[in-house]
């Protein structure tokens, strides 16, 4: 599951808790969240930093994202003693959608005593991505969510119909990722027939652990045509209808893909549209504040998956199938806006990656 690890900071012992974190939620924006997290009982270790969206903790809706606050932020330097402790994280696809979410931001104690609101509400409100250029291949089934750790809140962004149908269908999306190395250097993962070149970033991003990468003899690797090379972030794709989507590179083969950098595990991906939906929107902010704290210790949960049919032909938004038992047929109680065709798949909590952070 690809997500990023929420560090426990723990002091030294016989430390005494002295004070709460402390820190700002500076701006959020269609491009994301930005602001700084410090403990004061240790103001040389970078902390994490809860972002929560749409609600605040334990109220239903909300959804948590952890991010470490250890960029170097010269700002910092002199109002805090060290300068590492700024964060950025991307705006997820999900609030993306038109619509006005808030934001808060808590600071995590290294102790685990308190969690304080270290800023928001801050509301947000940006226009649907433009859907990546390429092909539109179809995700199955739930457990292909669960297999490559996709994130729906972050990675699933709402489209219109119009401009989703009109790129051309693939194959279907793998089942679950397959990342081979011959050395240990040059990164390779397999779609189908071909193999796909992929950098060690790249597959961080898509929560793929490069050292461990099946080790493959070099002939096996070199029997497979290469493929275009991977994108470097995944953006998936939904209209009104139950169907999910990974929006791939268009295809190609030989020397078509070898132009692409696709011969290296260590190319870059210049050939390759942004997938991380961000672009020049407007942005409509407010801010206020509140004396807060997250609850339950800071915890965020799991993105779940509340159904064994994933967007199956013939399901409907409203449940129901294609007469024939397939399809999608439960019922989530309560559909908020846009959601509707997504009625089948239960978003609690969220344990997201710097995949994308």
């Amino acid at each position: 599951m690809r997500r990023a690890v929420v560090l426990a900071g723990l002091l030294a012992p016989g430390a005494a808790h002295a004070a709460d974190p402390l820190g700002a939620l500076e701006v959020v924006d269609c491009l994301g969240a930005r602001g700084w997290g410090q403990d004061p009982d240790q103001p040389a270790v970078s902390i994490d930093v809860h972002v929560y969206f749409n609600a605040q903790p334990g109220v239903v809706g909300a959804v948590g994202i952890p991010v470490h606050a250890d960029l170097q932020r010269d700002d910092l330097c002199m109002q805090l003693g060290t300068c590492t402790h700024g964060f950025e994280l991307a705006l997820p696809l999900g609030v993306r959608d038109g619509a006005a979410h808030d934001v808060w931001a808590y600071g995590i104690d290294l102790e685990g005593v308190n969690n304080p609101l270290v800023g928001g509400p801050i509301s947000v409100t940006c226009p649907a991505p433009p859907l990546v250029d390429g092909v539109r291949r179809w995700i199955t089934a739930p457990a292909v969510l669960t297999a490559w750790g996709f994130d729906t809140f972050v990675d699933l962004a709402r489209v219109d119909d119009t401009s989703l149908m009109a790129l051309a269908q693939g194959t279907d999306w793998p089942l679950a990722p397959q990342l081979l190395t011959v050395d240990g250097s040059a990164l390779w993962l397999v779609d189908g027939t071909q193999r796909r070149a992929i950098d060690s970033e790249t597959a961080l991003v898509w929560g793929l652990d490069p050292t461990l990468a099946t080790v493959t003899p070099a002939a096996q690797i070199d029997a497979m045509p290469i493929g275009p090379q991977w994108r470097p972030q995944p953006f998936l794709a939904q209209g009104t209808l139950p169907e999910v989507y990974v929006i791939d590179a268009l295809p190609c083969t030989g020397d078509a893909c070898i132009d692409e950098g696709g011969t290296s595990g260590g190319g870059d991906d210049s050939g390759d549209d942004a997938a991380d939906g961000s672009a020049d929107d407007d942005t409509a902010a407010s801010s206020g504040s509140e004396s807060e704290s997250e609850s339950e210790g800071g915890e965020v949960g799991d993105t779940s998956t509340g159904s064994d049919t994933f967007g199956l032909p013939g399901a409907t938004a409203e449940g129901g199938g294609n007469g024939d038992g397939s399809g999608c047929s439960c019922d989530a109680g309560v559909t908020p806006p846009r959601d509707v065709a997504w009625s089948c798949i239960a978003i609690i909590w969220i344990i997201a990656r710097r995949r994308r952070g």
